[in-house]
């Protein structure tokens, strides 16, 4: 039993240090690509639906600012109020997915009698991934106050993943899908480059290339005016963040109030069978919470 237990732990401790090994190698393999390797690589990513890639793409500072501001907001926030919220948002993704027939008819008609069907077929196609993205997303650390003081965005990416990989395969199974296609036809090229700096051409199928400066942040290449503009805009979140303790219980009350109207309505239009019903039950809420709800979100006024 002792020469097991010992040949078991050398074992661990080797396949460990080769899972290690291989994640080092891999950021040193990252760290070492040059602008367009990276941006394609990216581009790469974003297309298949693997967001970790794009996660990973940032630096290590714009991936731990992002986590001490969600964390931060999960500390500050009213649980009362995020939790209501969340409520709220299940019951708004329940609905979406079971009256999904009724609610895409009733938005059809609305498309054919004022010619806006663009992008409608995508939307159709991509109902249930959207919903079980939602389902997803309001399953994982984001789905209490308290479980988003401990959030960490690589769990939450890595619970989404697998869905967006399997929606962008059946993107890329369609053939008339021309804004996807030309997205994927996306090509870099590097115009200038130095050890901190780069210019690259973008070019995308039936439009005119664009220029997109790069610079080095620690060891990512990154947008120069994404770089420029970070820290203020992570002040500004943090700020805002901040503001939420100056809530007055009455403020409170009154967005409780409208998320608790909102609820109620989605459980009277839940009642529908049939896109006419939707429609109907949809304007007759409209009409009775609509002078309520004004007051409300005038503040009171």
């Amino acid at each position: 039993m002792k020469q097991y237990i010992l040949s078991f732990a050398a074992s661990f401790t080797l396949c460990s240090s080769a899972a290690v090994a291989q994640d080092v190698h891999l950021e040193d393999e990252k760290s070492a690509l040059g602008p367009v390797a990276a941006m394609e690589l990216l581009h790469k990513d974003m297309y298949t639906g693997k967001i970790s890639g794009a996660w990973d793409a940032m630096p290590k500072k714009y991936q731990n600012d992002l986590e001490k501001a969600a964390q931060t907001f999960g500390n500050k926030v009213d649980p009362d109020l995020y939790n209501e919220a969340v409520k709220l948002l299940n019951s708004l993704n329940f609905f979406l997915t079971s009256k999904k027939g009724i609610i895409i008819e009733l938005i059809e008609q609305n498309a054919a009698k004022n010619n806006r069907d663009k992008g409608l077929a995508s939307l159709v196609d991509n109902w249930d991934t959207i919903t079980d993205t939602f389902t997803t997303l309001l399953d994982s650390d984001l789905k209490n106050a308290q479980s988003l003081k401990n959030l960490e965005f690589e769990t939450v990416i890595g619970s989404l993943e697998p869905k967006l990989v399997q929606t962008m395969a059946l993107l890329a199974q369609q053939e008339n899908n021309t804004e996807f296609n030309k997205f994927k036809s996306t090509r870099f090229e590097l115009v200038e480059k130095d050890a901190n700096k780069a210019l690259l051409e973008i070019m995308v199928k039936d439009e005119e290339p664009n220029e997109e400066k790069l610079t080095r942040v620690g060891n990512r290449w990154v947008s120069e005016e994404m770089a420029s503009e970070w820290d203020q805009k992570m002040k500004e979140i943090n700020e805002g963040i901040n503001t939420m303790e100056n809530l007055k219980p009455v403020q409170k009350e009154q967005v409780l109030s409208i998320m608790r109207m909102a609820q109620a309505v989605i459980t009277e239009l839940e009642g529908a069978n049939t896109a006419d019903e939707l429609k109907a039950l949809a304007n007759e809420q409209m009409q009775q919470f609509a002078p309520i709800l004004m007051p409300l979100l005038m503040g009171g006024k």
